[in-house]
């Protein structure tokens, strides 16, 4: 008679839901890994171009766009990354994390 008052900690989530929101995750997962390579594509070539590069104060990495892009695109993609695992394992920690 006890267990019947006794809370439940599952929770029942719709498969179309938890696979859209994989599909947007691994959507903007591809979208940074994109960003990541164009963004070091162009601080390469920029770099075989020029020489060297100075990139001696905080106004030096903000004004390249190429790393930019880099430091953006590694942002998506460990967000996005962490809400793809955590839409597949149901993972609320991970959704959370995404979530802020």
């Amino acid at each position: 008679m006890h267990n019947r008052y006794k809370r439940s900690n599952f929770t029942y989530v719709s498969p179309c839901v938890k696979y859209m929101i994989f599909l947007l995750n691994f959507i903007f997962w591809l979208l940074g890994a994109l960003l990541i390579a164009v963004g070091l594509y162009a601080f390469l070539d920029k770099w075989e171009a020029s020489g060297l590069l100075k990139l001696e104060t905080v106004y030096d990495v903000i004004l390249n766009i190429a790393l930019v892009l880099v430091i953006l695109g590694a942002i998506i993609f460990i967000v996005s990354f962490a809400g793809c695992v955590g839409a597949l394992r149901e993972n609320t920690c991970l959704l959370k994390f995404v979530s802020y």
